[in-house]
């Protein structure tokens, strides 16, 4: 929760969360929410009433057939700052590799990144109690039309590592 509330922060709100339910975004509180059903790697993430907005996501681990969910997530977030229909957002990788895995197209390294201490806490549905997962996560921020980088490296350093490339993509 914690996170979530750094992010809530460093984006002024949370407008979209693509890959999410009804249960998480009791958590979360973006305006618009996305679940599987929906599934936010095809569907538009912003419509011509609301053209662009910020953007909240942490994607479902698994694969899409051959391909990572995160990445295919990571690869779609990307794509959408890029073409300018996400004000910024918040990327939380559930495992450090998809710093590995993302390199094919836009690296996450590109990005300022905090890498927490210790390992996220990760609430669900089934089990009211939050579970850490084996390994360690990492908080990704993309700028868009908005940059509001020092207030990511301000409100994420309180847990842990914060690092901001020189040059931007």
């Amino acid at each position: 929760m914690d996170v979530v509330e750094r992010a809530r922060r460093v984006l002024h709100g949370i407008d979209l969360d693509p890959a999410s339910d009804p249960w998480a975004n009791e958590l979360i509180k973006a305006e618009v929410f996305f679940t599987k059903e929906d599934n936010g790697l095809t569907c538009p993430w912003f419509r011509p009433k609301r053209p662009t907005g910020s953007v909240f996501l942490n994607p479902p681990g698994g694969r899409l057939g051959r391909e990572s969910l995160p990445v295919l997530f990571w690869n779609r977030l990307v794509q959408e700052v890029m073409a300018q229909n996400v004000t910024h957002a918040i990327f939380v990788g559930f495992s450090i590799e998809i710093l590995q895995t993302a390199q094919s197209n836009i690296n996450p390294l590109q990005f300022p990144i905090c890498v927490p201490r210790k390992r996220l806490r990760f609430i669900h549905r089934d089990n009211a109690n939050a579970t850490t997962p084996t390994h360690a996560n990492v908080i990704v921020y993309l700028p868009g039309i908005v940059d509001r980088t020092a207030e990511f490296v301000e409100e994420f350093s309180a847990l842990g590592q914060c690092v901001v490339p020189n040059v931007l993509p």
